[in-house]
């Protein structure tokens, strides 16, 4: 098992969740906009698209960094 590749790889997906948590607030607030009216197609597009994309990214990111651990 190669332990520092693969922790490595654990804290470089854990501290770009976290930026991406940042990113993903700043995005809600500004698609707040949708629950008071103001938004346009554009918004709602993109509040459609963004979470499955992102969720197809953390779990590639999780496999990733699993596969760290093994043998090279």
């Amino acid at each position: 098992m190669n332990w520092n590749r693969g922790f490595f790889r654990v804290w470089l997906v854990l501290s770009l969740a976290w930026i991406g948590l940042i990113g993903l607030t700043g995005f809600l607030w500004g698609a707040a906009g949708l629950l008071g009216g103001k938004a346009g197609a554009a918004d709602l597009l993109g509040t459609m698209v963004v979470p499955p994309v992102g969720l197809f990214v953390v779990g590639y990111a999780i496999l990733w960094a699993l596969a760290g651990f093994r043998k090279s």
